[in-house]
C-alpha cells in the first residue's frame, strides 16, 4: 500500500529502539509504584510495629498456656475416672465376696456350744445370723470404702477459708488491715525467708472477699498463671545479676510452687515453666557461703618421730609383745588344721 503511494512505511512498534522487554517492565513498575496504596501495617512506625508484634506474641503465649492447662485438666479427669472405676470394681468384688460368704454360712451353720451344763438361753444369737449386731470384717471394710468414696467426691469442691476478725474483740487491730487467709500447710520444701535488706517488697496475692468458693480446676488455673508470670519476671531479673529484687522474686516463686504442690504434682508444675525450679535457681544465683572446717587436727612434731629410723628395735617390751602375738597366731593356725 505504501509502495503504491510512493511513500515509505512507518517502522513497526516492536522494532522501535525503546520497545524492549526491559523497558516495558520498567514502565509497569513505575505505574504500579504510582498507584500503590500502603497497608495499615506498613503505615505504622518501627516502634509501633515492634510493640504490636510483642503484644501478639504475648497473646499467643497466653493461648498456648490456656490450651496446655486444659489438656492437663483433661488428663487429670481421665486418671480420676480410672480411679473411680477401679474403686467401683473393688467394691463390687467385695460385695460379691461377702454375699458368697453369707450364703455359705447359711448353708452350713455351725452349732452353738453350750457352756452352762445344758442351760439354754433365749437371748443367744448365732454369729452367722444375718441380724447379728457384730458385723464381720468384710462389712467394716465395705463401709470404710464407701466412706472414702464419699469423702473423695466431697473434696472435688474445695473451700477457701478466710479468717475474719473475731466478734469478741471490739477494738480493731492497730494496723487496720484484715488478716490474710492461711490455707497452706507445711510441705517438704521450705520457703526461704525474704532478706530484710531487699529494696523491693514482695507483692502479696490479692484476697477478694467476694470469691470465697472456687473449684479445684479454677484454683489450678489461677495459680499456674501466677507461677508462669513469676517465672518470666525471674528470667528477666536474672540478666541484672544477683540483686535483692531477684531474691525477693525467687522467694515468691517458692511460695507459689509450694501452694501448687497441694493441687498438682511437681512434674506438671515444671512442665509449665520448662523444668525451672526456684530452689535450684536460688542456689545458683545465691550460693551458700563455704562452711568453716571446725576439725582440730593434732599438732605433729617433726618428721623424724614418724620415720621408721626413729623406732627403737632394742626395746625388750616390744619384742615380748610381738612374741605373744606370734604364739597366738600359731595356736589359731593349729586349731584351724
Amino acid at each position: 500500500m505504501w509502495a503504491k503511494m510512493g511513500q515509505k512505511a512507518p517502522p513497526s512498534p516492536t522494532k522501535l529502539p525503546w520497545a524492549t522487554p526491559e523497558a516495558f517492565h520498567r514502565l509497569r513498575k513505575e505505574e504500579s509504584d504510582r498507584n500503590y496504596v500502603p497497608t495499615p501495617w506498613e503505615s505504622l512506625s518501627a516502634e509501633e510495629q515492634l510493640l504490636l508484634a510483642t503484644y501478639h506474641a504475648h497473646i499467643h503465649q497466653e493461648e498456648d498456656l490456656e490450651q496446655q492447662i486444659q489438656f492437663r485438666s483433661f488428663l487429670r479427669g481421665i486418671r480420676e475416672k480410672n480411679k473411680q472405676l477401679s474403686r467401683k470394681r473393688y467394691l463390687e468384688k467385695m460385695s460379691t465376696y461377702e454375699t458368697g460368704v453369707i450364703r455359705q454360712e447359711r448353708a452350713s451353720p455351725t452349732p452353738s456350744i453350750d457352756t452352762d451344763n445344758g442351760a439354754s438361753e433365749t437371748n443367744n444369737t448365732s454369729p452367722t445370723d444375718l441380724n447379728s449386731k457384730a458385723p464381720s470384717q468384710l462389712q467394716l471394710d465395705l463401709v470404710a470404702a464407701k466412706e472414702l468414696q464419699a469423702r473423695v467426691e466431697r473434696l472435688q469442691m474445695t473451700t477457701i477459708v478466710r479468717k475474719e476478725t473475731p466478734m469478741a474483740s471490739k477494738n480493731p487491730p492497730p494496723n487496720g488491715r484484715d488478716l490474710h487467709p492461711s490455707t497452706e500447710k507445711e510441705t517438704l520444701m521450705d520457703v526461704d525467708e525474704i532478706d530484710s535488706e531487699s529494696s523491693e517488697a514482695t507483692p502479696i496475692r490479692p484476697s477478694t472477699p467476694e470469691i470465697r468458693i472456687l473449684s479445684k480446676e479454677d484454683q489450678i488455673k489461677l495459680r499456674v498463671k501466677e507461677h508462669v508470670s513469676l517465672w518470666k519476671r525471674c528470667q528477666a531479673a536474672t540478666s541484672e545479676g544477683a540483686t535483692p529484687r531477684l531474691r525477693a522474686l525467687l522467694t515468691e516463686a517458692q511460695e507459689s510452687q509450694k501452694a501448687l504442690q497441694k493441687l498438682i504434682d511437681n512434674e506438671e508444675i515444671e512442665s509449665y515453666v520448662k523444668g525451672w525450679n526456684p530452689w535450684e535457681e536460688k542456689k545458683i544465683q545465691f550460693p551458700a557461703p563455704p562452711k568453716k572446717n571446725l576439725m582440730k587436727f593434732k599438732k605433729t612434731d617433726s618428721g623424724k618421730r614418724q620415720s621408721s629410723s626413729s623406732n627403737n628395735f632394742a626395746d625388750p617390751v616390744k619384742w615380748r609383745k610381738a612374741t605373744d602375738l606370734l604364739q597366738i597366731a600359731a595356736g589359731l593356725y593349729q586349731n584351724m588344721r
